[in-house]
């Protein structure tokens, strides 16, 4: 079963959308207390994995000629062996954020931050990956403990000198897709 949920952030000349993609991997057997012959047998509930994007990127004003850092948790809640990726899936952002038409809602892919953004879970033993189309891991793990684990990610945007401001009306945005999968 896949869901798409996103989580909306903005800020001065910056707009966030994260998109989050969650999916459940069931399992063969039999239903949580089915009969079976002359016993009853109580199954666990099948494999799945749940994620949340992280909800904490907000008010991320960029500064030029420095690498802005912003951190937010996403959350893993798995039942067996997983792993987390990230992607761009829009060729017209490309992993850039691009300027973005707030009134029409229109992207004018002529007008793009120079540096893709970078997106790193390595304090939490994961990787740092440039946004891309292609969805690239940034951390695996074992099953979480009942009730998932926290993940600290960040998201890191070089600004550089030549890089456009923005008018009033208008922001650089992308959407990021956070995915789970079951690897066992």
């Amino acid at each position: 079963m896949n869901q798409k949920s996103s989580i909306t952030s903005s800020a001065l000349g910056i707009l966030f959308l994260l998109a989050l993609l969650l999916a459940t991997s069931p399992s063969g057997g039999q239903a949580p207390g089915q009969l079976c012959g002359s016993a009853t047998v109580w199954d666990e509930e099948p494999d799945f994995i749940r994620i949340t994007a992280p909800a904490d990127v907000e008010g991320w004003t960029l500064a030029p000629g420095v690498v802005n850092l912003r951190s937010g948790t996403l959350k893993v809640d798995a039942s067996a062996p997983w792993r987390a990726t990230a992607k761009d899936a829009d060729l017209r952002t490309s992993g850039r954020l691009t300027k973005y038409d707030d009134g029409t809602g229109t992207y004018d892919t002529g007008v793009k931050l120079n540096s893709p953004l970078v997106i790193s879970a390595s304090s939490e033993g994961g990787d740092e990956v440039t946004l891309s189309p292609v969805g690239q891991e940034i951390i695996s793990g074992v099953a979480t403990p009942e009730g998932g684990r926290d993940v600290r990610i960040e998201f890191k945007q070089l600004v550089g000198w030549n890089d456009l401001g923005l008018e009033s009306g208008s922001s650089y945005r992308l959407v990021v897709t956070f995915a789970g999968s079951l690897t066992g």
